[in-house]
């Protein structure tokens, strides 16, 4: 079924399966239950990635909500930590599953680590977006959150989640999908909040690394998503 024209909402209502696609800001990285212990998904480059049982990361409030107001739709974790689109687009066949009917695509915060990181990344995205739209599937394309000064200073970050937002969005009007801006969000939020940077990008297990969402970050990560797709 053509969905271009559909609500979000609409798709929802009908029932759909929602897929994420991401890497650790997907997986629930920093989440203070953060428990990926559950169900093996897939193996990539020898590393096998299992499903997210904590109930405080994003995808899970998401999939919470879902459950609770529209039963007919499902969602499904494909988080996989440290990947980079690269990896995403090598792997896609087996991340996204034909009877998906939405997918969320939440990458780019490992590409900053890559030489000509963002070029790979936007042609990745293209790419992966042109694929998945010609199999008639809903896609959301979303930046990370930014990361601490502290983060973007290791000697491996080449780029910036500026310009990762940057390129994101790039693909999104070029490729006329929507587009949610975590980076943008969360930077807002931070603007008329009084909290700093430091506060919500710190989480137990990765904790002080300056990227990985606390609790707090992950609420409004899932409160964007939320918003964005006009779900309440």
């Amino acid at each position: 079924m053509d969905h271009n024209f559909e609500t979000i909402k609409a798709i929802l209502k009908r029932g759909a399966i929602i897929k994420l696609i991401g890497d650790s800001i997907t997986a629930g990285g920093g989440s203070s239950d953060n428990n990926r212990s559950g169900e093996l998904f897939i193996t990539i480059d020898g590393i096998q990635f299992k499903r997210q049982l904590g109930q405080k990361c994003w995808a899970s409030l998401l999939t919470k909500y879902i459950v609770k107001n529209f039963p007919k739709s499902h969602v499904v974790n494909n988080g996989c930590s440290n990947i980079t689109s690269t990896h995403l687009r090598d792997n896609l066949l087996n991340l996204y599953n034909k009877t998906d009917d939405i997918i969320l695509i939440l990458v780019g915060a490992n590409d900053r680590k890559q030489v000509e990181g963002m070029t790979a990344l936007y042609n990745n995205l293209t790419y992966i977006v042109k694929y998945l739209k010609h199999e008639n599937k809903t896609i959301i394309l979303m930046s990370p959150n930014p990361s601490t000064p502290k983060n973007q200073a290791y000697p491996n970050r080449l780029y910036t989640m500026g310009n990762v937002n940057n390129v994101i969005k790039d693909v999104s009007e070029e490729e006329k999908v929507q587009f949610i801006s975590h980076y943008d969000y969360i930077n807002s939020y931070l603007m008329n909040s009084g909290h700093t940077l430091e506060d919500l990008m710190v989480g137990k297990g990765e904790k002080h690394d300056g990227l990985h969402p606390s609790d707090e970050a992950h609420y409004l990560i899932y409160r964007n998503i939320i918003q964005n797709l006009s779900l309440e």
